[in-house]
């Protein structure tokens, strides 16, 4: 076998492997809460964002910021909240899965169209990761014929020369015949869309602090950031209080995180640093930036995705033992 062909079979396994669909699980109900927690927090500004009665630039004086679609008459708002929170609540709960997530795709690209001005990047992270859960495929349960105790485990069903299929295949075997649900399998792509997706988010945006900032130049950039418009009071607390070289730490533990995101996330024993470099930062950014929590939220969300299958299934708290029976141990 050449490298070139060994890279090409890695490359395919990345992306085809069958994975437990756990993680991708847990990211989606965690997406739908953020969601829920982000528009429900933001709804009473609804007429401002949707109608004539907020700022809305003319194609005339600002072609790039003007509304790219009709505005929403103020009576119909509320037609409007109860379908887009008819349909998240739907995601959340499991019903008319599929429709509801396009339901969403379609209100949040709407939202960024109707008023780029004030959906930013977390409008834009919410169009693209409700994409992909809208076009990922549904796990499907591991079935294989009943074999005795003497014959041969399979090569696997699923993916040729997958050894993870071949475990939950050979784990399986004894289960057909039994009235239990089988385990759930799914293809990695939508899982590794959204992990690269956030592997990129973070990348660029150190680039960004680098190229058109001067976060390596120095130390007391977060420190002036956390003054202005988006101090909170615990920030105001903490400037009084700490030291100023711990702002100068604090920076720079951010723009090397971001940096190395993509060895940090892209290798898997260095899960758990990343992981907590990851949520202390967007800790951090909750408390002393003013609006930002929602930011936050909706970045440790992307966190489920790294996280061993076993670890969220003894939690208990994104999947119903129907619908996603518990397989052997399995990783991402």
């Amino acid at each position: 076998m050449t490298a070139v062909t060994a890279v090409a079979e890695r490359w395919q396994r990345f992306w085809h492997a069958p994975v437990d669909p756990l993680p991708f699980v847990a990211f989606r109900q965690a997406w739908a809460w953020s969601m829920l927690i982000y528009f429900a927090a933001w709804a009473r500004f609804a007429p401002e964002w949707l109608t004539s009665a907020g700022y809305h630039p003319s194609a005339a004086v600002d072609p790039r910021n003007a509304p790219g679609v009709p505005l929403i008459p103020e009576a119909w708002l509320p037609v409007v909240g109860v379908i887009f929170f008819g349909a998240l609540g739907a995601l959340i709960l499991g019903f008319a899965r599929k429709p509801a997530l396009w339901v969403l795709v379609v209100s949040a690209v709407y939202v960024l169209m109707v008023d780029p001005i004030a959906a930013f990047t977390i409008n834009r992270l919410f169009v693209i990761g409700l994409f992909i859960l809208a076009i990922a495929p549904d796990p499907q349960p591991v079935s294989t014929p009943h074999r005795g105790p003497d014959s041969k485990p399979d090569s696997g069903p699923i993916a040729d020369g997958d050894s993870m299929a071949t475990q939950v295949a050979d784990s399986t075997a004894t289960k057909v015949s039994s009235p239990e649900p089988l385990p759930h399998l799914q293809r990695a792509w939508p899982t590794r869309m959204l992990q690269v997706l956030v592997v990129a988010q973070y990348f660029a945006s150190g680039l960004c602090k680098i190229i058109n900032g001067d976060w390596l130049d120095a130390d007391d950039i977060l420190w002036m950031q956390v003054q202005g418009i988006y101090m909170t009071d615990a920030t105001a607390w903490m400037l009084r209080h700490f030291p100023h070289w711990v702002w100068g730490v604090l920076e720079a533990l951010a723009l090397w995180f971001e940096l190395l995101a993509p060895l940090l996330f892209g290798i898997r024993r260095l899960w758990p640093v990343a992981l907590c470099l990851g949520i202390g930062l967007h800790v951090v950014v909750a408390i002393t930036m003013d609006q930002l929590i929602y930011f936050s939220l909706q970045m440790c969300c992307f966190y489920l995705l790294f996280i061993p299958p076993e670890w969220i299934r003894r939690l208990r708290l994104f999947h119903r033992p129907s619908e996603h029976p518990e397989p052997p141990a399995l990783g991402t």
